[in-house]
């Protein structure tokens, strides 16, 4: 077995090339992640925990060389690691190199065999690995997931594996703490500050890092995180990470009689009932500003852990979404501004978006994230023309900037959009009305787009009112020229609804797979289907979409409902 000192002929002049010039500062010979350490650790102070279970399923297609991760897949020939193929996607290759599927391989005896060999591989290919797998958050994920995953890999291993993967994990913790203070802003900070405290409290002699660690989560959750739970970049996904996250980091501390700081706690308290507001009635995500669907697993397994008793609320007044649901029903709204500055990178331009589920099943969507796919997928996945929303003239409510443009750290971000979001909501007897508006297409148009939603008691009437609003009065001449412009209001549908569209009566015909029905009409545009994607999932799936379209004139108004369809002698579908 190669040791791990043979991989360590690497020059801080080359870590620094390796690494990118963000570490050139931080690195001397004795920080080189590849270097072995002086002390070397015979055992872990602390076994840290992964709260998920693991899928056989997924380590057993690993072990057949099938590495099927977000971002794509690649398959190996027996004996080859995945590391040694091109990565399809970025998104491959950030999630391979942080083993967060690592906890996937428990149990089988097979299966902790092969897992212990892709960490030795690994190890011993680290040397020529491209500057992405050195950088903090990477880095960090990477070594919280052997920290979780230690107790497995070291149940039943050699002396050999043992040194080598101990003295990688030494001083790849020995690295990241040179380079944590150099980590841009964002949820990459929390990812470093829960891996130092992991470290901290795993690895002897590293007791600085544990206070470090604890202190800086405090730090970037005061923050990262609103007042009502939500994350400042409006990303759902980012709360259920997060959570995971500070609960591994909860664990340990009780595990080895360390106090939390008292302000972690009281944030948890904020972020655990938005896990129950953004979900659908099938435990999943609402797909709003780079979330997916996301792991309903986890998500119902933190709600168990950090808020059992709960239930979900109407209003997320600092997120900007709204949550309408009765009878089984469920419709979620986008009623808020993109955020600022770089936590707008990843942001979409779905002003007044809204989903809607049935119970457990799904039917209006936005398309999803296009992170990870091949170029051009992300820019236009968060365009607005892929949210249920209404867009003009094919023009999106946001503008970014582009590629290349004033570097990595900028590129991305939101430099205009809407600036003014508004939201009112009136909840009866009969039922919950919400009137919203967005001026995104102000500048561009001189429009304000309002949208009006109502849902009956039963959530089997749903009513919606989509208009243009002239902020100034127009001439005739305005008038002629602004008339061509066309408008469309898009409602993505999940791929499991089947269509049948009765365009002579401007209506459509939806189709659960449970076989529930709804009657889709509007007025105010021609009605079309037209070609989606889906991408609630890691993988892209094709569906379709109700399109209701027209020109602006001096007065836009497009009407539409869903209504519930009731079975043969006149009993609705529950």
């Amino acid at each position: 077995m190669m040791r791990l000192g043979d991989v360590a002929g690497i020059t801080a002049e080359g870590l620094s090339h390796a690494a990118g010039s963000a570490l050139a500062e931080a690195v001397r010979p004795f920080r080189n992640p590849l270097a072995t350490p002086r002390r070397q650790p015979s055992q872990l102070l602390h076994h840290p925990a992964d709260p998920r279970r693991g899928d056989p399923t997924r380590a057993r297609a690993f072990v057949a060389g099938q590495y099927r991760l977000p971002g794509g897949l690649v398959t190996t020939p027996e004996g080859g690691a995945p590391w040694t193929a091109a990565p399809p996607t970025p998104l491959f290759a950030e999630t391979l190199h942080g083993f967060d599927w690592l906890h996937h391989f428990q149990g089988e005896d097979d299966a902790r065999a092969h897992a212990r060999w892709l960490v030795q591989s690994w190890i011993e290919a680290a040397a020529g690995f491209p500057p992405a797998v050195w950088r903090a958050p990477l880095l960090a994920r990477r070594l919280v997931s052997w920290l979780t995953g230690a107790r497995l890999l070291l149940s039943g291993a050699d002396e050999p594996f043992r040194t080598l993967f101990l003295g990688s994990l030494v001083a790849q913790s020995r690295f990241l703490s040179a380079i944590a203070g150099g980590t841009p802003p964002g949820y990459g900070r929390i990812v470093v500050h829960a891996a130092l405290a992991l470290i901290g409290a795993s690895l002897p002699g590293r007791g600085r890092c544990l206070d470090r660690g604890l202190n800086g989560m405090a730090t970037e959750l005061n923050r990262q995180i609103l007042p009502d739970g939500g994350h400042v970049s409006r990303n759902p996904a980012l709360v259920l990470y997060i959570l995971r996250d500070i609960t591994v980091v909860q664990d340990a501390m009780s595990a080895v009689s360390k106090a939390m700081p008292e302000a972690v706690y009281g944030t948890v308290m904020r972020m655990a009932p938005m896990l129950r507001f953004f979900c659908h009635g099938d435990g999943g995500f609402g797909l709003f500003n780079g979330a997916r669907e996301e792991d309903g697993e986890l998500i119902a397994l933190m709600i168990e852990r950090h808020h059992p008793s709960g239930r979900a609320f109407g209003v997320a007044p600092h997120a900007r979404y709204q949550r309408l649901a009765a009878g089984g029903t469920v419709i979620l709204v986008d009623t808020g501004a993109p955020p600022q500055g770089r936590a707008s990178r990843g942001a979409h331009a779905s002003a007044l978006a809204f989903e809607m589920s049935v119970g457990p099943e799904r039917l209006i969507t936005n398309c999803g994230t296009g992170v990870g796919l091949p170029p051009g997928w992300a820019e236009a996945m968060r365009a607005t023309a892929a949210h249920s929303t209404l867009t003009v003239a094919d023009t999106s409510s946001c503008r970014y900037l582009g590629t290349g443009l004033l570097g990595g750290w900028s590129e991305g971000r939101v430099i205009a959009g809407p600036t003014k979001v508004l939201s009112r909501r009136n909840e009866e007897e009969r039922g919950i009305w919400l009137a919203t508006s967005h001026d995104g297409y102000l500048e561009p148009f001189g429009l304000v787009h309002e949208r009006r939603i109502y849902m009956n008691n039963a959530g089997s009437d749903i009513r919606g009112e989509d208009r243009l609003l002239q902020i100034e009065q127009l001439s005739p001449e305005d008038l002629r020229d602004l008339e061509p412009l066309p408008f469309a209001v898009r409602f993505h549908l999940h791929p499991s609804v089947r269509i049948d569209l009765r365009p002579e009566e401007g209506s459509a015909q939806l189709r659960l797979p449970s076989g529930d029905g709804w009657i889709f009409r509007s007025a105010g545009g021609g009605l079309s289907i037209e070609e989606s994607v889906y991408l609630g999932t890691p993988d892209m799936v094709p569906t379709r979409q109700i399109v209701v379209s027209g020109g602006i004139g001096a007065d836009t108004t497009v009407k539409w409902a869903l209504t519930r369809m009731a079975r043969p002698g006149g009993v609705p579908v529950s």
